[in-house]
């Protein structure tokens, strides 16, 4: 579910104020009891919920009681403060306490004062209330365009609307600060925010683990786009002397890939600002070693990427010159009972009534919310026609690869025409609206056109082509716009990269010049971070599910820019070849046992150990699959990986027991050949913390004894930030461990 307001975290040091700095916030503590003080909410409910009381006050007679009783209200205490013209920074501070410690939050909301009016940005901060009074400041840099301001203090996290909280407020305080230089003003070398913010990449003293490295840097200050750009330098030298250094100019994303791998030894490297008066402006050096063992991969420029892409239509799974060998072993081969599966299955489907278009969200947030969340709960039940469609346009599709039976391609042309030509790009299905089927009509309604293309007609294609351009634009513009290569962990944006990349290089002849810069962003992202939740040691910092999903999508993308351009990323990343023992320890075989993030999927887990056992060439990825009857694998990878080809898996030879330091996970096991005979015990301690799909689950730990869980996680994942989901799943009082705040978890 989503929050009610973007979540920007913003935190920096303190910065004394003149005391001739005039404060701009109207009765600050509620002395006056001034109607500037309004209590906002979701619902229009509010009377009661802003006191101005004499209980305890700070300073004064009085303070201002701020409560929120009601589950689904977001209540917050703001004020309209208007913006001196030409301010740069402002300093936002209160003094709040509680009856019961809990941690709510404080923001400002910058509007243009326009009618309508738009919200410009947010930002704002999680703080910890406690009985005693407690300073509770943010300083901030005021977005270009800026009227005026709302504050924001709500005495929940607003996380979830199931919150209900109460605080009291004084001495509340909004001052202008004096412009700083120009490289604090960018923010140049500040410490990023932990999964928020970019982090500098290389690390300084880092040693490579790939030739060459992925420059990374956080967003300047004050970033909007097509404002600034950036120049980034790497050298042997640490004074950066132009006749030996590295440069690239002009740069508008927050990643630089060298063309050329550089020589073992010591390097230096800076990034700057360009500045709009045509100065740059540099951040400190950072040193990095270049090993001679690193893999090597340098950055090939996307106009020479696209010289490489074949004009056939088959192109970015299979070519047309597998198909024969494809479609004996669907014949008569390890591919039969997929083919016979699919026909059976199809065969009463020909010429089936097709989905008519969903409606849109509601516009109201909370019934929006509800709407999203039934759509949710539904489209992964068995038969949900959601689900189903998508499903049943890829799966004729992938028929007529196996089969070559040409009224499975014409059931997979009827059905992407349908969607394609009548489900309108920017309507109910677009990202801005409802993001999940958006995300899965272009995951299953290209690979559909891409197996059938030969089939259409000019004007056909030309109908189809229009509307994935339209898709993949919405995915760029929202994608540049965040910018998500500053701000990488939002965990549907990762994925937004790999389809727009996919669509782009379907689309690279018809419209090359938007596919060139979607295949060129989409690859900085994917090249530099593979997965901001996968680490080189194959944890997963979202736990199994999502790990299992996320891998078969990575490895997916991989092939299809594998297949289009003769890069192998699957071989620079470690990740790639350490992965499949995340779930192999900690949920092998017929294993119950849930795990310390949203959801466990046996299936998909075992799927992607079939992919894993193929890349690597590693049989003991199979294991699972024997050990449990795993149904039809009905993806195309069933017929790009040939898993009776295998040797039979030899498990005696693995230790008993594997750690992830990445993500803080042991599993310690007492047999590794016969699980039903295995003790299983799992331990989390997670760094990267409760950040996405992962729990707060730290130093929490479950034990299994012959495939049956003993100690466990409970709770079940309904949908994100659901009543349920929020309050029970993802608190450490649903597992065991140990809590430090009285047992509330």
């Amino acid at each position: 579910m989503k929050r009610l307001l973007p979540l920007l975290l913003f935190a920096a040091p303190f910065i004394p104020v003149s005391a001739a700095s005039a404060n701009l916030v109207k009765d600050p503590g509620g002395e006056a009891r001034s109607k500037a003080w309004i209590l906002r909410a979701v619902r229009a409910k509010i009377a009661d919920h802003l006191r101005f009381t004499a209980d305890r006050p700070h300073s004064g007679k009085y303070c201002i009681e701020v409560i929120d009783n009601e589950a689904n209200s977001g209540h917050y205490l703001s004020q309209r403060i208007t913006v001196p013209a030409g301010t740069a920074r402002l300093r936002f501070s209160f003094r709040a306490r509680s009856a019961e410690p809990h941690v709510c939050l404080a923001g400002l909301i910058f509007n243009d004062g326009k009618k309508p009016e738009r919200c410009i940005a947010v930002e704002k901060k999680p703080f910890r209330v406690e009985r005693e009074w407690t300073e509770v400041e943010l300083t901030v840099t005021v977005p270009e365009g800026t009227h005026d301001l709302d504050l924001l203090i709500c005495p929940t996290t607003q996380s979830s609307y199931a919150e209900t909280g109460t605080i009291f407020v004084d001495d509340v305080s909004v001052v202008v600060l004096p412009p700083p230089d120009t490289a604090e003003q960018f923010g140049i070398d500040r410490v990023p925010r932990p999964r928020v913010d970019a982090p500098y990449q290389p690390a300084d003293g880092e040693t490579l683990t790939r030739n060459p490295p992925s420059f990374t840097f956080p967003a300047v200050l004050g970033w909007k786009r097509g404002k600034f750009t950036y120049s980034v330098e790497w050298s042997q030298d640490p004074a950066f002397p132009a006749a030996k250094t590295s440069r690239v100019t002009g740069c508008p994303y927050h990643i630089v890939i060298p063309d050329k791998v550089l020589a073992p030894g010591k390097w230096y490297w800076r990034y700057g600002v360009e500045h709009q008066q045509g100065k740059t402006v540099w951040s400190r050096a950072r040193a990095f070693t270049v090993p001679a063992d690193a893999p090597q991969l340098a950055w090939v420029p996307v106009d020479e990427l696209v010289k490489r892409i074949s004009q056939e239509d088959l192109r970015s799974y299979v070519r047309k010159e597998d198909l024969p060998a494809i479609r004996e072993r669907a014949k008569s081969g390890d591919l039969k009972p997929l083919a016979d599966t699919l026909e059976k299955k199809l065969l009463p489907e020909l010429g089936a009534e097709l989905m008519p278009e969903p409606p849109y969200l509601s516009k109201n947030y909370l019934d929006r919310a509800k709407d999203f969340s039934r759509m949710m709960r539904s489209k992964y039940m068995r038969g949900s026609p959601f689900y189903d469609f998508f499903l049943r346009m890829r799966a004729p599709a992938l028929a007529y690869i196996l089969t070559g039976d040409r009224r499975y391609g014409e059931e997979a042309k009827r059905r992407v025409i349908h969607f394609y030509g009548t489900w309108d790009p920017r309507g109910p299905t677009s990202l801005r609206n409802n993001d999940e089927p958006g995300m899965h009509i272009n995951s299953f309604g290209l690979s559909a056109y891409e197996f059938c293309r030969e089939l259409f007609t000019p004007e056909e294609r030309k109908l189809v082509e229009e509307n994935m351009r339209i898709r993949m634009n919405e995915f760029y513009d929202i994608l540049a716009s965040r910018p998500c290569d500053a701000y990488p962990y939002e965990s549907h944006s990762i994925y937004y990269f790999q389809l727009m990349g996919r669509l782009g290089f379907a689309l690279v002849h018809s419209y090359p010049e938007d596919a060139k810069k979607c295949i060129d962003y989409s690859l900085r992202f994917f090249w530099t971070y593979l997965h901001p939740y996968a680490f080189p040691d194959g944890g997963w910092s979202e736990g199994p599910a999502y790990g299992s999903w996320g891998v078969e999508r990575l490895c997916r993308y991989a092939h299809v820019v594998r297949m289009n351009t003769g890069l192998d990323l699957l071989k620079i990343h470690p990740f790639f070849r350490n992965c499949g023992y995340y779930p192999l320890y900690g949920w092998p075989g017929k294993s119950q046992q849930r795990s310390f993030g949203d959801g466990t999927s046996p299936t998909h887990q075992t799927n992607m150990l079939r992919i894993c056992a193929a890349i690597n060439d590693n049989p003991v990825f199979l294991k699972p699959g024997i050990d449990r009857k795993q149904p039809i694998d009905w993806t195309i990878w069933a017929a790009l990986s040939q898993y009776d080809l295998f040797k039979t898996p030899d498990m005696s030879k693995l230790p008993t027991a594997w750690c992830f330091p990445s993500i803080g996970f042991a599993a310690l096991r007492t047999d590794m050949t016969d699980w039903t005979n295995d003790v299983g015990l799992l331990f989390q301690s997670n760094p990267v913390g409760a950040v996405s799909h992962h729990h707060n689950c730290h130093n929490c730990f479950m034990l299994e004894a012959y495939t049956e869980p003993l100690a466990i996680s409970s709770g079940y994942y309904d949908y994100y930030g659901g009543p349920h989901h929020a309050g029970w799943t993802r608190e450490t009082k649903s597992r065991c461990g140990i809590t430090v705040d009285g047992g509330k978890g």
